[in-house]
């Protein structure tokens, strides 16, 4: 027997629990989590999620975002220096809002600079999670 953790069962399986014969998987629900992991997979789009999943009536302003955004970008460096203010108001208006509002998880008014957030339930669901592990 190894001592690599794994179970010698003598039948030439090592592993500790096998592989079941049959296995289903949904594909529209790996859709949508290839989808909520990529979301949340870029810290700037988690910082802005965080502040759009805060908001009480799930509207928000591009400004108040972006002082979100920096706050939390702020909070994790060393020497607690904001990012420069209007490249990441630029990322956000022409990456990040985009992509949530491709996704259908927002609708970003780009001449009005408001923010609606309607998220799907498991990337509020993995965002709380997220927020939760990350900033406790």
């Amino acid at each position: 027997m190894s001592d690599d953790g794994f179970r010698d069962s003598g039948d030439g399986n090592t592993s500790e629990s096998p592989v079941p014969d049959s296995i289903t998987r949904n594909q529209t629900v790996t859709e949508g989590l290839d989808i909520v992991c990529s979301l949340l997979a870029s810290p700037r789009r988690r910082y802005l999620l965080y502040y759009l999943l805060s908001l009480d009536d799930a509207v928000g302003e591009l400004d108040a975002a972006v002082n979100a955004v920096q706050a939390y970008e702020a909070a994790g460096n060393r020497t607690d220096n904001p990012p420069p203010r209007e490249s990441l108001k630029i990322d956000l208006h022409h990456n990040h809002l985009p992509r949530l509002a491709e996704t259908r998880n927002c609708a970003y008014d780009r001449r009005r600079g408001t923010i609606r957030f309607t998220p799907h339930p498991t990337l509020e669901e993995l965002v709380e999670h997220t927020r939760y592990k990350e900033l406790n």
